[in-house]
């Protein structure tokens, strides 16, 4: 079968070793903001697609012949690419319990702002979708249809780092929208409006690190709910998070100047800053940008908030055997019915994040899904 994403039956044959366990799927700190990189069978790139009677599915596709198979199964390459992620399993006697963080990085975003009401939505589990599709529409959270709040999406997850409206229109092509240059730009007008310490973060935190970067003396920034220190040393810009950690980004310079206006007139108003990183497995100059930084920041407590959780849940006894973006999977007895005791350690919080407000949803069963 042609399908790329079917290779990975392949590739799990390949690194299969004793007792059916594929090892060395994730690398510990290899992203720039500390999360694990994927590495094996990639499982932070596993197909979306399900089936429903995953158990008979398989069963057919192990014992039928190929005929029988693509006569019951017309889509085969979309039916096999739906069973790549249930070949994760649990071993004899043991169950999988996954759970995945209710929208952490908008959560962390909103806190680190200092945007007290919207923490306070999330606190009390108001659906941000339906909060900003309410506000803008002008209609009363309740009636926020299906509909409405589906159109919201590509706003709250496509505007939080200082896209604009071209960036708005390339995420809501995702989710098979088509916006109109005009409500593009009104569109993120009412964001920045709506969320109005969501922009001001951005252009804080940059500054603070080109004042670092200029002047080589600390910077802090101070907002309502926490700081972060700027340093620059050794050609390094280090940002000292809540939670303890830095992170770092070498080589790093300014660009004297910005391309401003119609006439790209140079005005020596502000600057770029760059760094040296890896890019499609090169070691090259990156750009950043005060939303990009932001960015940054909020993926790495993201990340901070995920690791402590497993932590706290493998010393409550939970194997932890794999961590997908924000999601955490461990092995549980098989008598464990739900994920509810796993949520519990994995919002576990250190003092710095004592005041996010955390929520995880899970399941268990004996195969991975997307739930």
């Amino acid at each position: 079968m042609a399908k790329s994403s079917v290779a990975k039956f392949d590739k799990m044959r390949q690194m299969c070793g004793e007792g059916s366990r594929i090892k060395g799927n994730l690398v510990y700190y290899g992203g720039h903001t500390g999360r694990h990189a994927g590495r094996g069978i990639q499982i932070h790139n596993l197909p979306r697609a399900s089936v429903e009677n995953t158990e008979e599915v398989i069963a057919d596709f192990n014992t039928l012949t190929f005929i029988r198979v693509s006569e019951k199964y017309p889509d085969m390459n979309q039916t096999a690419s739906a069973l790549i992620r249930p070949m994760i399993t649990a071993p004899e006697g043991k169950k999988l319990v996954v759970a995945d963080y209710s929208s952490v990085e908008n959560v962390v975003l909103h806190w680190l702002a200092g945007d007290a009401k919207t923490t306070m939505d999330f606190r009390n589990g108001l659906c941000q979708y339906k909060v900003y599709s309410a506000s803008r529409l002008g209609v009363p959270y309740d009636e926020v249809t299906k509909e409405q709040r589906a159109e919201s999406k590509p706003d709250v997850l496509g505007l939080g780092y200082g896209g604009g409206y071209r960036a708005l229109i390339s995420v809501a092509a995702g989710y098979g929208a088509v916006l109109s240059e005009t409500e593009a730009r009104n569109r993120v007008k009412f964001y920045r409006m709506k969320y109005k310490l969501i922009p001001k973060l951005w252009y804080n935190v940059f500054n603070k690190a080109r004042a670092a970067i200029e002047t080589k003396d600390p910077q802090l920034l101070v907002t309502p709910t926490a700081q972060l220190e700027f340093r620059c040393a050794g050609g390094y810009l280090f940002i000292l998070l809540p939670s303890g950690r830095r992170l770092s980004y070498p080589q790093v310079k300014l660009d004297a100047t910005w391309m401003i206006g119609a006439k790209a007139k140079q005005v020596p108003m502000s600057a770029d800053i760059s760094y040296m990183g890896v890019k499609n497995s090169a070691w090259v100059r990156v750009g950043t940008h005060p939303g990009m930084m932001v960015e940054n920041i909020v993926q790495a407590l993201a990340r901070d908030l995920l690791t402590y959780g497993m932590l706290c849940a493998e010393q409550a006894g939970y194997k932890i055997e794999a961590s997908v973006h924000d999601e955490a999977i461990a092995e549980c007895d098989e008598d464990t019915e739900n994920a509810d005791t796993f949520c519990e350690y994995l919002c576990m919080r250190q003092k710095w994040a004592e005041s996010i407000p955390l929520r995880a949803t899970g399941y268990v069963g004996k195969r991975y899904k997307k739930d």
